[in-house]
This record gives structure tokens, sequence and C-alpha cells, in this order.
């Protein structure tokens, strides 16, 4: 990786000039940073060699995008008689909070294989990678291959805060660079104009963003490769 710039833009979705569509299936046309991308298509041939079909479900999402998830899930109906704590406690076992994913930095993304279940079938749900699983194959594949490709997965195990996602894999020669520069004084701006459900109040990001970065963000595994 060379002479990689992070900028805010970058860092929380609001920045898409170095992503190019690296994988298209159908109507499921997947953005990647262009550094990541390569990587990608490198791995996605090799496996395709194996006899296994690697494909995005999710690659690059926006800071809108995220949004949008968020105010769905906090007014979805199954939360409806939870806290705004227990709601955001609910939410963020499995979906970012905007501005904190991972896949705003176009280096990560969520696979799943295309030969085995279709994309508008997949709930990317722990069962459908393990033994037994459509993507199971492929999660094998990848975590013998992957790092390779300088592909791993930040979220191997449960440490307490995103709960493990076995589809979820990070370029780490530009993934590790966005996390360095992760900067919560600067989410806080981000977020202060953005007026999320739940996190309206100056003092409701003052309380809880630091907290929130350290638990979500920064535990994560540790790239070897």
């Amino acid at each position: 990786m060379q002479n990689t710039v992070v900028t805010n833009a970058h860092l929380y979705g609001l920045d898409e000039t170095k992503l190019i569509v690296c994988d298209t299936l159908g109507a499921n046309e997947q953005k990647l940073h262009i550094d990541a991308a390569a990587a990608f298509k490198e791995m996605q041939i090799a496996a395709v060699q194996a006899g296994v079909s690697l494909h995005i479900a999710s690659g690059f999402r926006s800071f809108a995008h995220q949004q949008r998830i968020w105010e769905y899930k906090f007014h979805h109906e199954s939360r409806q008689a939870l806290s705004n704590e227990e709601r955001i406690a609910d939410i963020l076992r499995w979906s970012a909070l905007p501005g904190t994913s991972r896949h705003h930095w176009g280096s990560d993304f969520d696979a799943y294989d295309s030969a085995t279940i279709e994309r508008s079938a997949l709930t990317l749900e722990p069962w459908e990678y393990e033994q037994g699983g459509p993507c199971h194959k492929l999660f094998l594949w990848l975590e013998k291959n992957a790092p390779r490709f300088g592909f791993y997965r930040p979220y191997d195990q449960d440490r307490g805060g995103v709960a493990p996602e076995p589809w979820h894999w990070s370029y780490a020669p530009l993934s590790s660079i966005y996390l360095s520069e992760f900067n919560s004084h600067h989410l806080r701006a981000v977020l202060a104009q953005a007026q999320l459900s739940g996190l309206t109040a100056e003092s409701d990001l003052d309380n809880y963003l630091h907290a929130y970065v350290q638990t979500y963000v920064m535990n994560v595994a540790t790239a070897n490769i």
C-alpha cells in the first residue's frame, strides 16, 4: 500500500472517489477501494479454480446507507418495547453505528457462495457458514487461503463488541491504516449533524462515543498477514 491518504470523508463513508466496481452478479453490483478490489479479483479467480463461487454480498456502504439501516432497525416493531439504550445495544451486536462501519472504508466485504445460495436468500447468519450450511465450503477455503491475498477476519470471535461474523473479510493493508486514523472526536462531529434516532442530544454523544469506539471499532482481531 503506497501513499494512502486517509481523510475524514473516507473514514466515515462520505467519499466514494477511490471505489471501483469489482463484483457484479445480476443486479448485485458491489464496490471496493481500488486496492482491495484488485486483491479481491485475484482471490476470486483462485476460488473459482478451487470450485468455489466467491461473491460479495455487501462491499462498500456509505454513511447514508448505514443510517438507513440504523433507522429501520431502531424503529422496527420488534424493538418497540425496549428503551433507547436497549435498542442501541441490540442493534450494535450485528449492525454498526453509522460512521463506524468498516464497510465505509471500501476494504471490507461480506462473502457468500453464489453456487450454493442466491443472494436474495442469504441472511448472513452464522449457521449459513457452519458445517451443513450453504457457505461452509467457501468459509473453509477463505480461512485457508484469504491471508495469501491480504484478507483476514476482524470479527473472528466474541470480544464483547461485534458478534463473530464468519462472512466478514477485511483487506488488512488498507483497513489497518484506516483503523489507526479513526478519531472519535471527528466521528462525533459527523454524528451531531446526522441526528440519529436514539443519539440526538449532545449529551448522548458525549457519554456514549468513547466507550462505543473502544468496544465496537477498536476491539477486533489483529491482522497477522
